[in-house]
C-alpha cells in the first residue's frame, strides 16, 4: 500500500465514500453509481 495516496481528504488522494442509513432501509438502498480510484465505472 502506498501511503503517499491516502492518509487525508486533500486533492490527489483517494478516500472511502460512506453512506449512512438506519439498518432497517438498507434492503431498499439502491446502488446508482461506482467509482474505483476517482472514475466512475458504473452508472
Amino acid at each position: 500500500m502506498n501511503l503517499d495516496y491516502i492518509g487525508s481528504i486533500v486533492v490527489g488522494k483517494r478516500a472511502d465514500l460512506v453512506l449512512t442509513i438506519p439498518p432497517e432501509e438498507m434492503r431498499e438502498t439502491k446502488v446508482v453509481w461506482t467509482m474505483v480510484a476517482g472514475k466512475t465505472v458504473w452508472k
